[in-house]
């Protein structure tokens, strides 16, 4: 059976359009030496991730870039080589917790930025030299110097 796309089957265009795919990952290493493989999110994740900061099919507005990061931590957060994730959603209480740090900033712009949607990537707060997290606020130090 032959379709518009010349002399290849619809059976042959399915499979190369669902199966077909490579999906990007980069590998981050923290400052402590441990390895990260953030992996370009699939469709499912990114749902996830969107969901996460309240960006819905009746809403574009980002209301929470925290759980939005959370989010792309725990969905797109490998153990290198293995296909593995390192989180899961049972972990998002203790992710909150953690203290501010690089990695969790950096792994999270990563998986936002491999999930295609530039609307979301660009709304991540920009870490700014001296700043703790590109979720503190950005008055921050005014707010300590009260």
């Amino acid at each position: 059976m032959t379709s518009g796309n010349g002399q290849i089957s619809i059976e042959d265009t399915r499979t190369a359009l669902l199966n077909g795919f490579v999906r990007k990952s980069k590998l981050f290493t923290t400052e402590d030496g441990i390895s990260i493989e953030v992996r370009q999110p699939t469709v499912g994740q990114r749902s996830r991730m969107l969901a996460a900061g309240g960006i819905s099919a009746k809403s574009t507005d980002l209301d929470d870039i925290g759980a939005m990061q959370i989010a792309a931590v725990i969905e797109c957060s490998y153990h290198p080589g293995t296909g593995k994730h390192l989180f899961e959603w049972t972990d998002e209480e203790v992710i909150k917790n953690l203290p501010t740090s690089a990695w969790f900033d950096d792994v999270a712009a990563l998986a936002m930025n491999m999930m295609g949607d530039e609307e979301a990537a660009e709304a991540l707060p920009k870490k700014e030299s001296g700043s703790t997290s590109s979720t503190s606020p950005k008055n921050l130090d005014a707010q300590l110097s009260t």
